[in-house]
């Protein structure tokens, strides 16, 4: 951990500065690696982390299981590449979705001034606006809901 502290950049650096800390001042491994979680609140991290505390209380080869860790993150930034690449057109569908009816009001205002002057000064053109943002922010989170994927 020490090494892990002094050849890694920060904030990772940091973090395992502060688990050999932790360590030195009388904290068993186990307690500063789950305050290690607790601060970073990484899954991955959790993984590898959970793989060092069985290792300690039960052995094995914790060189392979690490391997193995390791070729399930790097599966696990690839598959969000992809994912991201598959949902990079919703995302921008939503994007386009949301500002055409400003870029719409914006160029009927230019070509025809006094066409929405009673959408902002009637009462009824303020509750038809608070309908259209209402109905506008339920799409975009409808939209956002359908783009957003867990792995």
């Amino acid at each position: 951990m020490q090494l892990i502290a002094s050849q890694m950049h920060p904030p990772i650096s940091e973090e395992f500065f502060r688990v050999v800390e932790e360590v030195q001042f009388g904290a068993s491994v186990s307690e500063a690696l789950d305050n290690l979680i607790d601060r970073t609140r990484d899954y991955d991290l959790e993984l590898v982390v959970a793989a060092v505390q069985t290792q300690l209380e039960i052995g094995g080869n914790l060189a392979e299981i690490l391997d193995n860790i390791g070729g399930m993150i790097r599966e696990r930034v690839k598959l969000s590449g992809e994912i991201a690449a598959a949902t990079a057109e919703g995302r921008m569908s939503a994007g386009i979705l949301l500002a055409l009816p400003f870029g719409i009001a914006f160029v009927m205002n230019i070509t025809n001034p006094g066409y929405m002057t009673p959408l902002f000064t009637t009462h009824l053109g303020h509750i038809l606006l608070l309908i259209g943002l209402a109905l506008m922010g339920l799409g975009a989170i409808v939209i956002k809901k359908l783009v957003t994927i867990d792995i």
